[in-house]
Protein backbone atom coordinates (compact mmCIF):
# COMPACT_ATOMS: atom_id res chain seq x y z
CA UNK A 1 0.00 0.00 0.00
CA UNK A 2 1.56 3.05 -0.98
CA UNK A 3 -0.51 5.64 0.76
CA UNK A 4 -1.22 6.48 4.63
CA UNK A 5 -3.95 3.96 5.61
CA UNK A 6 -4.79 4.39 9.20
CA UNK A 7 -8.42 2.37 10.62
CA UNK A 8 -9.25 3.47 14.43
CA UNK A 9 -12.36 2.44 16.14
CA UNK A 10 -14.88 5.04 17.90
CA UNK A 11 -16.70 3.23 20.86
CA UNK A 12 -18.55 6.33 21.65
CA UNK A 13 -20.17 6.40 17.74
CA UNK A 14 -19.62 2.48 17.20
CA UNK A 15 -18.04 3.19 13.86
CA UNK A 16 -15.36 1.87 12.59
CA UNK A 17 -13.04 5.01 10.79
CA UNK A 18 -10.73 4.54 8.18
CA UNK A 19 -8.70 7.00 6.54
CA UNK A 20 -6.71 6.53 3.57
CA UNK A 21 -4.02 9.20 1.96
CA UNK A 22 -2.69 8.74 -1.41
CA UNK A 23 -3.78 7.42 -4.60
CA UNK A 24 -6.46 4.67 -4.24
CA UNK A 25 -6.35 2.05 -6.60
CA UNK A 26 -8.92 -1.56 -6.65
CA UNK A 27 -6.29 -3.67 -4.95
CA UNK A 28 -5.72 -1.20 -1.82
CA UNK A 29 -9.09 -1.02 -1.32
CA UNK A 30 -9.58 -4.49 -1.78
CA UNK A 31 -7.61 -4.74 1.17
CA UNK A 32 -8.78 -1.86 3.43
CA UNK A 33 -12.65 -2.82 2.91
CA UNK A 34 -11.76 -6.57 4.10
CA UNK A 35 -9.55 -5.51 6.78
CA UNK A 36 -12.05 -2.51 8.06
CA UNK A 37 -15.35 -4.57 6.94
CA UNK A 38 -14.17 -7.32 9.08
CA UNK A 39 -14.08 -5.14 12.15
CA UNK A 40 -16.83 -3.09 11.67
CA UNK A 41 -19.26 -6.56 11.17
CA UNK A 42 -17.63 -8.30 13.91
CA UNK A 43 -18.07 -5.66 16.76
CA UNK A 44 -21.03 -4.79 14.83
CA UNK A 45 -19.96 -1.16 14.13
CA UNK A 46 -20.95 0.73 11.09
CA UNK A 47 -18.36 2.21 8.64
CA UNK A 48 -16.83 5.51 8.17
CA UNK A 49 -14.56 5.68 5.31
CA UNK A 50 -12.46 8.80 4.62
CA UNK A 51 -11.39 9.37 1.57
CA UNK A 52 -11.40 13.21 0.94
CA UNK A 53 -7.39 12.92 0.55
CA UNK A 54 -7.70 9.78 -1.47
CA UNK A 55 -7.33 10.27 -5.50
CA UNK A 56 -9.08 7.35 -6.89
CA UNK A 57 -7.73 5.16 -9.38
CA UNK A 58 -10.20 2.42 -9.97
CA UNK A 59 -12.26 1.74 -13.37
CA UNK A 60 -15.78 2.04 -13.71
CA UNK A 61 -16.16 -2.19 -14.20
CA UNK A 62 -13.73 -2.88 -11.69
CA UNK A 63 -16.13 -0.65 -9.29
CA UNK A 64 -19.15 -2.49 -10.77
CA UNK A 65 -17.91 -6.25 -10.12
CA UNK A 66 -16.28 -5.29 -6.60
CA UNK A 67 -19.41 -4.52 -5.30
CA UNK A 68 -20.82 -8.14 -6.84
CA UNK A 69 -18.30 -10.14 -5.98
CA UNK A 70 -16.53 -9.25 -2.37
CA UNK A 71 -17.82 -11.87 0.63
CA UNK A 72 -17.57 -8.58 2.79
CA UNK A 73 -20.04 -7.17 0.73
CA UNK A 74 -23.28 -10.07 0.59
CA UNK A 75 -26.50 -9.28 1.76
CA UNK A 76 -25.87 -10.42 4.95
CA UNK A 77 -23.07 -7.67 6.03
CA UNK A 78 -25.23 -4.89 3.55
CA UNK A 79 -28.12 -5.85 6.09
CA UNK A 80 -25.57 -5.40 9.11
CA UNK A 81 -23.42 -2.12 8.56
CA UNK A 82 -24.38 1.14 7.24
CA UNK A 83 -21.11 2.27 5.30
CA UNK A 84 -20.52 5.78 3.97
CA UNK A 85 -17.75 7.94 2.42
CA UNK A 86 -16.15 10.99 3.08
CA UNK A 87 -15.01 12.11 -0.58
CA UNK A 88 -13.43 15.44 -2.21
CA UNK A 89 -15.62 17.35 -4.29
CA UNK A 90 -13.24 17.66 -7.19
CA UNK A 91 -12.89 15.87 -10.31
CA UNK A 92 -13.12 12.23 -8.78
CA UNK A 93 -16.73 12.97 -7.97
CA UNK A 94 -18.14 11.32 -10.71
CA UNK A 95 -15.55 8.18 -9.89
CA UNK A 96 -17.27 8.95 -6.29
CA UNK A 97 -20.85 9.27 -7.41
CA UNK A 98 -20.59 6.07 -9.55
CA UNK A 99 -18.94 3.98 -6.47
CA UNK A 100 -21.74 4.84 -4.44
CA UNK A 101 -24.55 4.35 -6.83
CA UNK A 102 -23.27 0.61 -7.44
CA UNK A 103 -23.14 -0.11 -4.61
CA UNK A 104 -26.68 0.97 -3.29
CA UNK A 105 -27.52 -1.02 -6.37
CA UNK A 106 -25.99 -3.74 -4.98
CA UNK A 107 -27.94 -3.73 -2.32
CA UNK A 108 -25.26 -2.22 0.27
CA UNK A 109 -26.79 0.57 2.85
CA UNK A 110 -24.15 3.02 1.39
CA UNK A 111 -23.82 6.92 1.10
CA UNK A 112 -21.29 9.38 -0.18
CA UNK A 113 -20.76 12.80 1.88
CA UNK A 114 -18.42 15.88 1.45
CA UNK A 115 -17.86 16.09 5.38
CA UNK A 116 -17.47 14.22 8.10
CA UNK A 117 -20.28 15.72 10.12
CA UNK A 118 -23.15 15.19 8.05
CA UNK A 119 -21.53 11.82 7.03
CA UNK A 120 -21.78 10.89 10.82
CA UNK A 121 -25.00 11.86 11.18
CA UNK A 122 -26.65 9.83 8.56
CA UNK A 123 -24.49 6.47 10.07
CA UNK A 124 -25.46 7.21 13.59
CA UNK A 125 -29.62 7.96 12.97
CA UNK A 126 -32.04 5.33 13.66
Amino acid sequence: MAGKLHISIDSKLKIVRVSYEGQLGQETSSRLISEAGSKAYDLNYNLLYDFSKAVINISYAEMYFFTRTRVLLTKEVANKVKSTNIVPNNEDMKSWLFMKDTARNAGLNFRTFNNEKTAIDWLIEG
